[in-house]
């Protein structure tokens, strides 16, 4: 009866139910239920709401300053403003454009197996590899508002639009990938060209150098990349002068041969963070994915398996070399990743689905699900417990503040009365997270908070701490009166 239930579905739509049934809940559940982390996630928060309330899309600002720190160009932070207009200034407005990026990355793992490979479990596997890599379903990863998640949509998207294109040398797939291309660098900068050497090598090792130069696609594609990127760097150069040698410092030189603010490491750093937990459920299983790809009768699944890892293995190369590292510089890798070791679990269960299904105790063969269920169990739910609960010191340090302020904004204008005047942070504490809430709450009270110097608080002030040295200072130094309490966060009023 259940077979015969699922035979009245067509197959496209039970496929598309079945890939919606693994990777919405990693990617949309609790979206907007941690406060903004500190760095690039909250910094471009302001930016997008400083862009929809002032319509100024050539220029992201930073206190209504032009932002030469983050030099990156404003794609993400475009959309990011979108989702404000349309949903209010919130965590999750200004995640939802990186958790959408997700989904489509996933989506377009599992169309290509079901267009290009006939197989829809092979689509689903991948996809489940992918929302099961804890380095993939992470803070500053796919669920925060930062730029690597739609960095990885449009890697993963030109590089198999090009993959394709020289498979089935259509020009259209040559266009889209310099489309793509365009995108990732207006997404990330010079990061968005970082897969381009794998590609090249590639076309060598395939012999096609000659076929893609001939093309003239290739010339239209190329001369969009360069219209759009030349276009708006010297555009924005022209109205925000220093600009240019601003990304030359951040991006270019500073960034890959300098190491930049203390945030180094050796050349086993991406390695041993994928192995260790980023990747752990799933690294043996990438040599196993190339030895199953050579034997494949499928050839061009199996060249899409190298080809897969001739991208992972260059761009790991690049950020390795790099001086800077950053514990989110490899997400563009996991896509990459997911494809190989799917196809792996995937011969298995298609080798478990060719036996004959009348041995079985059901008519159905359920072994390959069963399989499936068994692989993904654990890892799917590690990853639902990430996403559900918050990770462990999340509600200490500056966070508790952010959540505080959080909770005020969201409270009626009654609840709120015991922070209504001045209100102030140490400078101390205070960071680019604490400045996104301090934003809404100019929004929804008019207030202005500021951050402080400690030692020069004055009469009338209410001043916010979740620090045991700050409380005793001024229990010492300042007449008080505690006027408002939560969690280990303490508002006083100075007298």
């Amino acid at each position: 009866m259940l077979k015969d239930l699922f035979e009245k579905i067509p197959k496209p739509l039970l496929g598309f139910l079945a890939f919606c049934a693994i990777v919405i809940v990693p990617i949309f559940a609790y979206l907007g239920k941690l406060p903004l982390q500190l760095w690039d996630e909250s910094r471009l928060a302001v930016s997008a709401y400083e862009m929809a309330k002032t319509g100024n899309l050539l220029i992201p600002t930073w206190n209504n300053v032009p932002d030469m720190w983050s030099t990156k160009p404003p794609f993400l932070i475009w959309q990011q403003a979108l989702m404000i207009k349309m949903l209010g200034p919130s965590e999750l407005a200004v995640r939802l454009p990186s958790a959408i990026a997700a989904f489509l990355t996933c989506f377009v793992l599992y169309r290509i197996s079901v267009k290009k490979f006939n197989s829809y479990l092979l689509g689903l596997i991948i996809a489940a590899v992918l929302v099961t890599s804890h380095g993939y379903v992470s803070l500053h990863g796919i669920r925060t508002a930062d730029y690597d998640s739609m960095l990885t949509l449009f890697t993963t998207l030109y590089c198999f639009s090009f993959f394709f294109f020289l498979e089935e040398e259509k020009p259209k797939h040559l266009m889209f990938s310099f489309v793509f291309m365009t995108l990732a660098v207006l997404t990330k900068g010079v990061a968005g060209m970082m897969a381009t050497p794998a590609l090249v090598l590639y076309t060598l090792l395939r012999n096609k150098v000659l076929f893609t130069l001939k093309k003239k696609h290739f010339y239209f594609g190329l001369g969009i990349f360069l219209l759009f990127i030349g276009g708006y760097y010297l555009l924005r150069e022209h109205y925000n002068p220093g600009y240019l040698a601003a990304v030359q410092e951040n991006e270019l030189g500073g960034r890959f041969m300098n190491t930049l603010e203390q945030h180094s490491g050796d050349a086993w750093y991406y390695y041993d963070r994928l192995s260790g937990f980023k990747f752990s459920y799933w690294m043996v299983l990438i040599p196993c994915g190339l030895v199953t790809a050579y034997f494949l009768e499928d050839k061009r699944l199996k060249r899409i398996v190298f080809f897969s890892a001739l991208v992972a293995l260059g761009y790991f190369t690049i950020i390795s070399t790099a001086k800077t590292k950053l514990n989110w510089y490899d997400l563009p890798l996991y896509p990459f990743l997911a494809v190989i070791a799917g196809v792996f679990l995937f011969s298995i269960a298609a080798t478990l689905r060719k036996l004959p299904a009348e041995k079985m105790i059901t008519a159905v063969n359920v072994l390959p699900f069963a399989f499936v269920l068994l692989v993904f169990y654990k890892p799917y739910n590690e990853t639902y417990v990430t996403v559900a609960y918050p990770p462990k010191g999340i509600e200490k340090d500056g966070y508790s503040i952010n959540l505080y302020l959080k909770k005020i904004i969201n409270q009626n204008s009654q609840e709120a009365a015991p922070t209504d005047g001045q209100l102030a942070v140490s400078t101390n504490v205070f960071g680019s997270n604490i400045f996104w809430y301090f934003k809404l709450l100019n929004r929804k009270t008019g207030q202005k908070p500021e951050s402080v110097d400690i030692r020069t608080l004055k009469p009338g002030l209410k001043f916010i701490t979740n620090v045991e040295s700050e409380k005793k200072f001024i229990a010492a130094n300042y007449p008080n009166k505690i006027v408002d309490q939560w969690g280990d966060v303490s508002v006083y009023q100075i007298q």
